[in-house]
Formats: structure tokens, sequence, C-alpha cells
């Protein structure tokens, strides 16, 4: 089966794991991408397989976040999110501070968190320093209101880079929420506000 089609993961077996640099893509199919800039910094997100990237570049470093039931590429951390709650602290090389958090709930409890993230996304499009990804599986399982799903919001900020996205597994009832928030530098404040933002799809 190709890696666009759906293959049956569990909300246990997502894992966090944070690279000082940019993720070794090699062996990882990317399913669906888009890109943006503002405040000097630029973000790449991408669905891949049931999981998702995030690429941070501010100030001559490169961050990524990557949520995945499959394994590392290479570097590490990394920490287990569900099931249940997950919560990293962590300071980046920068200086800047990463935090993220993760809840996994049984439907219906997420489906207005879920409503809510699918209408920030919509209205991104609109925002050059934003970027929103829907990725539904083909072949998955589709319940009465949800399917086997992914989805990814991130944005850049004057101060930080934050990020919301959700993980569905309808044949366990089950989805993953989670948000993360990178505290810019405050020594690079000066030449963010002077770059204008940027935007590619």
């Amino acid at each position: 089966m190709s890696d666009s089609g759906f293959k049956d993961g569990s909300a246990a077996g997502l894992r966090l794991r944070l690279y000082d640099g940019p993720l070794d893509r090699n062996g990882i199919g990317v399913l669906a991408t888009g890109s943006a800039g503002g405040c000097g910094v630029r973000l790449e997100a991408a669905v891949i397989g049931a999981s998702h990237f995030i690429e941070v570049r501010t100030g001559g470093s490169v961050f990524t976040e990557m949520l995945a039931c499959r394994p590392a590429p290479s570097a590490a951390p990394a920490a287990e999110v569900a099931p249940g709650r997950g919560e990293v602290e962590r300071t980046l090389p920068c200086g800047a501070r990463y935090r993220f958090r993760a809840r996994t709930l049984a439907w219906p409890q997420p489906q207005e968190a879920l409503e809510r993230l699918r209408e920030r996304i919509r209205r991104c499009a609109a925002e050059p320093s934003e970027v929103g990804l829907t990725y539904r599986f083909p072949g998955g399982p589709v319940s009465a209101a949800y399917s086997a799903e992914t989805l990814v919001f991130a944005a850049a900020r004057a101060d930080a880079v934050v990020a919301r996205t959700a993980h569905c597994y309808p044949s366990e009832g089950l989805v993953v929420l989670s948000s993360s928030r990178i505290a810019l530098c405050p020594d690079d404040s000066e030449r963010r506000a002077g770059e204008s933002p940027v935007r590619s799809a």
C-alpha cells in the first residue's frame, strides 16, 4: 500500500520527536505540505502518513517538531505523548522556549475542538504568516461524524510560533489534540520587525 493510503494506526503509538535542525526526509512520504512566513520566520508544515512535522527557520536556526507513529529517522530526544496527556518543555539552542501539550480524547468530546481547528485552517488561506493542512486518508474508517484524518495549523507571530494539530483514529474512537509554542528569542525582535510576510503553498 502506498503512503497515501490508510494504515490502521493507534493513538497510543504517537511519539513526539524534536530535531535541532531540518528533518532527514529520506524514506518519508509527504502527503500534503504548505509553507508560510512573517516576522523573520519561515514555516513548513507537512502531513506524513498518519503524522505531521513542522519545520521552523528563524535567525539562522532550524527546529523541527515531528509527531508520528513511525520510527524516528535519526536524532533524539523523543517523548511519548499518548495515550493520556503529554507535556514537553525545552530550551532550544538559540535560547527560545518550546512548549508542547497533547491530550487524547474519546469521541464525541473533541468534536467542538475539531470544528474550531477546521475553521482556523479555512481562514488561514488569507493570512501570509499562517499555514493550514487537512488530509483525509483514502480507505480509512469513517464514523458518523469524523474519519481517519490529520489536521495541522501553524502561524508565525511577532513573539512566537504557534501550532495546533489533530490526529483522528475513528477505529478506536479517539482523537489526539496537540498545541505547541516556540517563544522566539528577544534579541531577534528588531530583525523580525523589519521583514515583510511571505507565503507559498
